[in-house]
């Protein structure tokens, strides 16, 4: 190693670095006036400085010994480096207040990327002169997407330090896995989020979770003394909702198309649109498998059923003012005649009255019994909750049948007058 300038100031003591012993004490301060090069495989154990005292100083920089610090400064006495060798603050310092373009720490190779601090409890990491990473005692931002591997429910990519199997992760492709104490929670996907558990709305007294979309709102409400969920579309209509659900009912102020977006005609409440089928089967819960009925418009003509299962029932045709039922022999077996018309008919009772829950005032009703109903005509009477009731129509067969004897009879007459 050679100096520019001798040591002692006269050039004939000059020596290189190898040849001095492995400790020197050199004559401080150590004036340079450009550069100290090493030549050789010069070796030493340590250069002893004295402390608060200039070790080097020259055109580009001075390096010092303070305190057990030693320092780099430039040429401006602006600190480039400090090697804090204090036991209780052991430190290596960088001068900061650098920029994105040229950071303060930096390869020589690329001299735009690296770390550097541009204020005070703030650092930032810059690529190609540009902020990619800001950290301050607030927040951490990031101006580039932020990458971590995929994941899984038990060992979720995004996670917490006291609790590692609860976080984010990835399933596949477009889906969002959430998860807690290492199960899957949440699944998101591009067209839809199920949860696994129930979801359940925070307890307001007043406004409980609002939904907002395209200017439609879903509130979901507890209130002191019912809870509810309600729908108002467009934002507008009742504050308690167009549409809605609470403990006691369900409530609609709008017409309910089914089958249909548009009204059918009017704004009647309910309107309904069907296919070639009936618009609605029903039946009770209690019900044998398979029984039902069938309700509503039937075909293009929209004939109006009332069906059970077997297509045994009732309709009306389009313009009709009485109820029809199919009648053709086709449809039919197992026929007899009825006979004794005239006499079945006359034991028959027919009689003004009351039904037993009705106020005396009101007018009195024809009636037939249908115990004298089941004594001649059996298949007509009907039996529910332990009352008997007459399915009238089914009287007709028997009424046809009296007139046709009574036919007879006058034509026997008839001919016993020739």
């Amino acid at each position: 190693m050679t100096l520019a300038k001798s040591i002692d100031g006269s050039n004939s003591n000059i020596k290189p670095f190898q040849d001095l012993a492995s400790s020197v004490s050199l004559p401080i301060p150590l004036t340079l006036d450009d550069t100290l090069t090493v030549n050789g495989g010069a070796t030493f154990s340590t250069i002893n400085v004295a402390n608060d005292t200039s070790v080097f100083t020259g055109k580009i920089s001075q390096v010092r010994r303070s305190s057990n610090v030693l320092t780099l400064e430039d040429n401006f006495g602006i600190i480039i480096l400090d090697i804090d060798n204090n036991s209780s603050s052991r430190q290596v310092r960088i001068g900061g207040r650098s920029d994105e373009a040229s950071p303060d720490i930096a390869s020589t190779r690329d001299t735009n990327t690296g770390i550097f601090w541009d204020t005070e409890d703030g650092i930032h990491i810059s690529t190609a002169g540009s902020t990619r990473v800001s950290v301050d005692n607030t927040s951490v931002t990031t101006t580039l997407p932020f990458k971590v591997p995929n994941g899984t429910a038990s060992a979720p990519s995004l996670t917490f330090d006291n609790d590692t199997n609860t976080g984010l992760y990835r399933i596949g492709d477009d889906n969002l896995g959430i998860s807690c104490n290492g199960t899957k929670q949440v699944d998101i996907t591009t067209s839809l989020a199920t949860f696994t558990n129930n979801v359940q709305a925070p307890a307001f007294t007043n406004g409980g979770w609002t939904v907002t979309s395209g200017g439609n709102d879903m509130f979901l409400n507890t209130g002191a003394t019912s809870s509810e969920i309600f729908l108002r579309p467009n934002g507008s209509g009742s504050t308690t909702g167009e549409m809605g659900l609470n403990a006691s009912n369900a409530f609609l102020r709008q017409p309910l198309y089914i089958g249909t977006t548009t009204a059918i005609s009017g704004t009647t409440p309910l309107q309904i649109e069907s296919g070639s089928s009936e618009s609605i089967r029903m039946r009770n819960s209690s019900s044998s498998a398979g029984k039902h009925w069938r309700i509503g418009p039937e075909n293009t003509a929209s004939t109006f059923i009332i069906y059970n299962q077997d297509s045994a029932g009732v309709y009306i045709a389009d313009g009709g003012t009485a109820w029809v039922s199919n009648s053709s022999v086709s449809v039919k077996k197992n026929l007899e005649d009825i006979v004794g018309g005239i006499g079945k008919v006359k034991q028959i009772r027919c009689k003004l009255g009351h039904y037993s829950n009705e106020d005396n005032t009101k007018r009195k009703r024809p009636f037939i019994l249908a115990e004298d109903i089941q004594s001649v005509l059996p298949e007509a009477v009907y039996e529910k909750d332990g009352v008997l009731g007459v399915a009238y129509t089914e009287l007709i067969p028997l009424l046809i049948k009296s007139i046709q004897e009574l036919a007879e009879e006058v034509e026997e007459l008839k001919k016993s007058k020739k």
